[in-house]
């Protein structure tokens, strides 16, 4: 099989997500996955603590979650970036607050480096 990256040349500021990143995020990743159907949204939304709970969600992962810290839960969490998405999303944040949280923007500024102006 051909990498698809060098590690010894890394793209600054990204992450791959590889084997250990899916291990290390397979309790994030089911519980994102769950939320594919709206009975679990509905249940996320109403008690995540107890939602968390059910997936073995440890103290580290239910804070990333709490915290809305989205970069930390792709990056230390493990989590696969469009199951972030789908967390976020039953959180009630969309896309562009996410990308300013990821680089450290305000959204604001982070509007201000898009093309479409106006977009949230």
């Amino acid at each position: 099989m051909t990498r698809q990256l060098d590690p010894n040349d890394p793209i600054e500021n990204t992450y791959v997500f590889d084997l250990e990143m899916s291990t290390r995020g397979a309790r994030l990743n089911k519980l994102a996955e769950a939320l594919n159907q709206e009975e679990h949204r509905a249940e996320f939304r109403e008690d995540a603590e107890r939602f968390m709970e059910k997936f073995g969600l440890g103290e580290m992962e239910r804070q990333m979650i709490r915290d809305r810290d989205w970069l930390n839960i792709v990056k230390k969490g493990g989590a696969n970036i469009y199951n972030v998405i789908r967390i976020a999303s039953v959180l009630g944040t969309t896309l562009y607050p996410m990308g300013a949280q990821q680089l450290g923007l305000t959204i604001e500024e982070f509007l201000e480096t898009r093309n479409v102006k106006g977009a949230t």
